[in-house]
């Protein structure tokens, strides 16, 4: 008898993931080295004030949106746990950095850093599935695939069974000694593949989002403007964190 598991549809992963590590050379060969950007997460994770947030994306497809329009979203109550930390009177000496995972891929694929508070009077309209309302904005620091098994020895003294980092849900904030360790493995990695291999690829099926759902841009709209895809949100009363 097969299982409902085996049943289940199995994840599709980006193109990249398909390709033989004799053909990821080619590639290395076209990507800009990822020195200069690993210099520049290290000149941001300065201070144990820093505070670190793992992020999950449930699809790669949302992943290629944050790189094109550098911005992110999450639940309701983890976007205004994030506001709330931004907007804290530390934000100018305690920057807000996430080690983002894509789920199904088994690896980190990025290191960012949060520049906005979240806006809650607009939904971004390409998200792979809409039901994410609000959006706060990112700065890309380094974009690389590095796989979960290197992680594993990173353990979160602040939960009671010590997990690994590799085991972290959406919005688990890391401590500092952590964060340093979980950095030091990340950009140090010799990594072959990042999303950026396949920026093209989403790019193309953004359009078939975009003609899926009848998004209609004026004829001199900008695709590559933020703007150009954000709808009104009714106001609410704002989440709150206890």
């Amino acid at each position: 008898m097969i299982s409902s598991a085996t049943l289940r549809k199995k994840k599709k992963l980006a193109p990249r993931y398909a390709l033989k590590e004799d053909k990821k050379d080619d590639i290395v060969e076209k990507r800009v080295l990822n020195t200069q950007q690993a210099e520049l997460v290290r000149e941001v994770f300065t201070s144990a004030t820093c505070r670190c947030f793992v992020l999950k994306s449930f699809s790669e497809a949302n992943f290629h949106k944050s790189l094109k329009y550098g911005i992110w979203s999450t639940t309701t109550l983890h976007n205004a746990l994030l506001d709330q930390v931004f907007k804290s009177e530390l934000t100018a000496v305690r920057p807000v950095l996430f080690f983002f995972s894509v789920c199904g891929t088994k690896h980190f694929n990025g290191v960012a850093r949060m520049t906005s508070g979240v806006r809650t009077d607009a939904q971004f309209q390409l998200w792979e599935k809409l039901k994410y309302e609000g959006f706060f904005r990112v700065e890309w620091l380094l974009v690389k695939d590095v796989p979960n098994y290197v992680f594993t020895g990173v353990k979160m003294s602040n939960t009671p069974t010590k997990k690994s980092i590799t085991s972290c849900r959406d919005c688990e904030e890391v401590l500092f000694e952590e964060a340093n360790e979980f950095l030091s493995i990340f950009t140090e990695f010799d990594s072959r593949s990042s999303a950026w291999d396949d920026f093209e690829y989403y790019d193309q099926r953004q359009e078939q989002i975009e003609c899926k759902r009848g998004l209609v841009l004026p004829e001199r709209a900008d695709k590559e403007d933020l703007e150009s895809y954000l709808v009104p949100l009714q106001q609410e009363e704002p989440a709150t964190i206890s």
